[in-house]
């Protein structure tokens, strides 16, 4: 006799896929800032990259957390899959990105951040984009999406910034990073929804 197996729940299994991108993600994040905080008197740090560094595991954390929401969808492709791990994917090369796997006497934070920026800021435009297709597809009546979609306008045209030759425009550089945070601020205060438990 054939024991019957029960049906899985298939929104965990896909949750637990892109919680595992985002956790490799995080892992590479505070691997690289334990780094640089430990070697800081040798290599020096540059706050722009470190805030950088620590934006995005705020943006990494604050998609968990949403993605809870998704079991609001009732069927799934693997296009839908893929375009959903999309932004936790961007996000862990965004994260190789700033702490790259070079030996450790050859690691320059501020040639880094020179290097990578233009980069960086192309892969966080894309990640704006999906996050709005996303939005469109799966949640087109979710409350304050006009303002959601605003936001990430703002942070698209912010990103450009990033653009500008670096250390030249350091200051733009600064001005950009501090207007995402502000971004991300408003965004987790006011657009991100509170998980209700069932007890």
């Amino acid at each position: 006799m054939i024991p019957t197996v029960p049906k899985p729940d298939a929104f965990n299994y896909i949750e637990g896929l892109r919680l595992l991108i985002v956790a490799i993600g995080i892992t590479k994040i505070l691997w690289g800032l334990g780094w640089t905080l430990e070697h800081r008197r040798i290599h020096g740090t540059f706050w722009v990259h470190t805030m950088g560094a620590i934006l995005v595991v705020f943006l990494l954390l604050q998609f968990a957390w949403v993605s809870f929401y998704d079991y609001t969808i009732a069927e799934w492709s693997f296009g839908d899959f893929l375009l959903a791990c999309a932004t936790p994917l961007i996000y862990l090369f965004v994260a190789d990105l700033l702490f790259p796997d070079s030996p450790p006497d050859k690691r320059d934070l501020i040639n880094t951040y020179r290097s990578n920026i233009p980069l960086i800021a192309i892969l966080a435009i894309a990640a704006q984009i999906v996050n709005s297709i996303l939005d469109y597809r799966f949640h087109k009546h979710e409350a304050h999406l006009a303002l959601q979609h605003t936001i990430r306008a703002v942070a698209v045209v912010a990103l450009c910034g990033f653009f500008l030759p670096f250390p030249r425009f350091k200051r733009v550089h600064e001005i950009v990073l501090l207007a995402l945070i502000l971004a991300l601020i408003v965004f987790c205060l006011f657009l991100t929804p509170s998980i209700q438990i069932n007890k």
